[in-house]
Order: C-alpha cells, then sequence, then structure tokens
C-alpha cells in the first residue's frame, strides 16, 4: 500500500502525518511505503524511523534533484550527507533535461516550453540569483532561449 501522509484538503501544505502511516503499517500485513514531503536524505529517514514503513517513494522532491535517490541512500547506509551538487553539475543536467523535453515531450511547441519552464524553476533553486534566472526563463518563448538563459549560469 502506498500511503501519502496528507489528506486532499491539504494538498500540498501542512505537515506529514507520520502516526497515520505508522497506524496504517501497524494494522495490515503487507509492505507498505511512505510518502510526503521527502526533500532530503535526513526526511527519508525520518519517514522510516517515524513509521515503520517498508520503502518510500519520491515525488516532488525529485524535481531539480534527480540524484536525490542516490544521496537518500547513500545517507541510509552510511549516515554521512552528501555533499550540495555543484552550479556546473546543476547546469549540465538541467540542458540536457531541457534537451530531452525537446525531443520527446510530445505537445504543442508552447506546452513544451511551459514545461521547461518548471524544470528551470526546479534546478536552479538554490542557485545565486535564481530569481533572476527564473524571471528571465518565464520570458523565453522557444526552446533556444532557454538554452541560451541555462548557458548564461
Amino acid at each position: 500500500i502506498f500511503v501519502h501522509g496528507r489528506t486532499r484538503e491539504q494538498g500540498y501544505g501542512g505537515d506529514i502525518d507520520h502516526a497515520s502511516i505508522k497506524a496504517i503499517k501497524d494494522a495490515v500485513g503487507i509492505p507498505v511505503i511512505g510518502g510526503g514531503n521527502i526533500f532530503s536524505p535526513e526526511l527519508a529517514k525520518k519517514m522510516f524511523t517515524e513509521t515503520g514503513c517498508d520503502g518510500i517513494f519520491v515525488a516532488r522532491g525529485a524535481f531539480g534533484n534527480p540524484w536525490i535517490f542516490n544521496d537518500i541512500e547513500r545517507y541510509l547506509k552510511t549516515g554521512k550527507l552528501p555533499s550540495p551538487v555543484s552550479a556546473e553539475t546543476r547546469k549540465e543536467v538541467l540542458e540536457k533535461h531541457l534537451s530531452y523535453i525537446e525531443t520527446y515531450k510530445e505537445m504543442r511547441p508552447a506546452s513544451r516550453v511551459n514545461c521547461m519552464r518548471k524544470a528551470v524553476i526546479w534546478y536552479v533553486k538554490s542557485l545565486p540569483h535564481a530569481s533572476r534566472i527564473r524571471d528571465t526563463a518565464c520570458r523565453a518563448r522557444s526552446y533556444e532561449e532557454m538554452v541560451d538563459i541555462v548557458d548564461k549560469i
């Protein structure tokens, strides 16, 4: 059973109810996978510790952070937090992500550019001048403009 620790009314806001996930885990005899607000290795460990769940799922925590899965695995095995991902690595992965959207996302060009904007917003979140980059990306109208913005990071 996959259990998200929030009610529908909460949407993306509010705290995760670890106690409810634990109650479900204690009540059933099948694997329970817990999720909600797993944005870091520490939050992944907290989910396991407070719920006793058999596994976790990461959703929004992977947006702009595809290495979170390796980071969680390493932290759970060693207890050591990973080093922050460099701006250069973020830039390289974002460029690849944008090219995948351009090549494989089957939708109207304007919708494809909107999808690229979302990717840019998530990847640059922790970078210096992120708000300026986001503002510029929101005005971009093509893949080429997005690549140009990323190249200037």
